[in-house]
């Protein structure tokens, strides 16, 4: 269990993007907790829920990297491997601008995307075994 992604587990793209990760990841590398779980409570993760943080933090749990923003991103890039690797071109921008992109999804996703209904509380088989509390 060293790669967990802590989520906004409120946010309908937030579950959406986590349901795709999981069929992504076909190697199992991450793991998925809520923000508003017991784990992110047990690693002081709350202050990312707050409107001036970014909506999903990537922990590595072995050692305690943590990863924000659009680092964020591009990590879990570079774990997906393969084709997803070819997305990395956009390191090559500021991470100002990168980390601004982000931000400002993060600060709309609620009212572009909506709150996570009851589909994103029925996860498949597949991220129900990677879901932590």
């Amino acid at each position: 269990m060293s790669w967990v992604l802590f989520f906004d587990g409120e946010c309908a793209l937030c579950c959406n993007s986590i349901r795709c990760l999981a069929k992504w990841d076909r190697d199992g590398l991450i793991r998925y907790a809520p923000l508003q779980g017991n784990l992110a409570a047990e690693h002081d993760l709350y202050e990312y829920l707050d409107g001036d943080h970014p909506s999903m933090v990537l922990r590595n749990m072995d050692c305690g990297q943590v990863f924000t923003q659009s680092d964020c991103v591009l990590q879990i890039l570079r774990l997906l491997g393969g084709v997803w690797r070819m997305l990395l071109v956009v390191e090559v921008l500021p991470r100002a601008i990168s980390n601004r992109i982000y931000q400002l999804i993060a600060e709309n996703r609620h009212r572009w995307f909506g709150s996570a209904g009851l589909a994103c509380q029925l996860p498949d088989e597949r991220l129900r075994s990677r879901l932590l509390d």
